[in-house]
């Protein structure tokens, strides 16, 4: 797990769910992830996360913070709350629960919306092999 924030109260947390390991080989391949935590999918395979999102103060996020592309293939699923999607150069997109959006690389920030915290499961695949 990752907490981003005062630990008690975090501003963001995010768990592996599950992870492949690798390239697929077998429909039982996979399982926990070992420690420490990494963002990307190990070994060039996939992952499930669990993305928590307290609340932000209403309003546009400040210029810088938290911009970020990576360079693999997401898969985000809002499973509750609301939060604004923001793309270089396009108007914010306000996504809500049952929302699906892929992501390809593409350099994006997210910024909660609402009261209540967004909760996001997002698949990620990693795009050709690595040596992680």
């Amino acid at each position: 797990m990752m907490i981003i924030g005062d630990e008690a109260a975090p501003l963001a947390a995010l768990a592996d769910v599950w992870q492949l390991g690798g390239p697929v080989f077998a429909a039982d391949q996979g399982g926990d992830a070992p420690e420490p935590f990494d963002l990307e999918p190990r070994g060039g395979g996939a992952k499930i996360l669990d993305v928590e999102l307290q609340a932000a103060p209403s309003g546009s996020p400040a210029p810088d913070a938290g911009w970020h592309a990576t360079a693999r293939i997401d898969v985000d699923v809002i499973v509750s709350g609301t939060v604004q999607m923001y793309l270089p150069d396009l108007q914010p997109v306000l996504l809500e629960a049952g929302d699906i959006v892929l992501q390809r690389g593409t350099n994006h920030l997210w910024h909660s919306a609402g009261t209540e915290p967004l909760r996001m499961s997002t698949v990620m695949v990693a795009v050709g092999l690595t040596n992680q």
